[in-house]
């Protein structure tokens, strides 16, 4: 399929199916609930026109890894490429510093992503925060990383065994 549609257009269409996909066949359902979690931070996350964000990784996963904010405090991700046993027993047991650090780290990657993907809204509950987040995505899209700005929220999750090994 990826051969036949751009990327732009394969990426809407599974946007589409996404959210038909899980129920229609349960073997794939339980693939996605087993691989899901939700993360719980103090920084409240951004809302925006396009707050679903997918690994743009070409792979030939049905569903790709995702970041979907719930609430400002709540964060949907789906990976197949991360223990999750590993990252919540690092959440739950490892040094507050350290979690803290991860946390941080992951909700300005999260919110920098967001703020890269959205069309034309966006907001945040702390005036403070938003500054502060397009602060550091003005600095991101100055540095002209061959890397797309919306995967630093997925290099953030791969590496969290980093931050539970400092």
């Amino acid at each position: 399929m990826e051969k036949i549609f751009n990327t732009d257009m394969h990426q809407e269409l599974k946007r589409i199916l996404l959210a038909m996909q899980p129920i229609r066949f349960k073997d794939d359902f339980k693939n996605i609930f087993n691989k899901t979690f939700l993360l719980n931070t103090n920084i409240p996350s951004f809302i925006s026109d396009c707050p679903f964000n997918e690994a743009t990784i070409n792979s030939d996963l049905l569903f790709e890894d995702f970041v979907f904010p719930v609430m400002k405090d709540l964060t949907l991700i789906h990976s197949t490429r991360i223990d999750l046993k590993k990252i919540q027993t690092f959440i739950d047991k490892g040094s507050d510093e350290n979690v803290n650090s991860f946390l941080n780290d992951f909700s300005t990657a999260r919110d920098i992503s967001m703020l890269d993907l959205c069309e034309r809204n966006v907001a945040c509950a702390d005036l403070k925060y938003l500054e502060h987040i397009v602060g550091n995505y003005i600095k991101a899209k100055e540095k002209n990383n061959e890397t797309p700005i919306n995967l630093t929220v997925f290099n953030v999750i791969y590496r969290f065994e980093e931050y539970a090994s400092r």
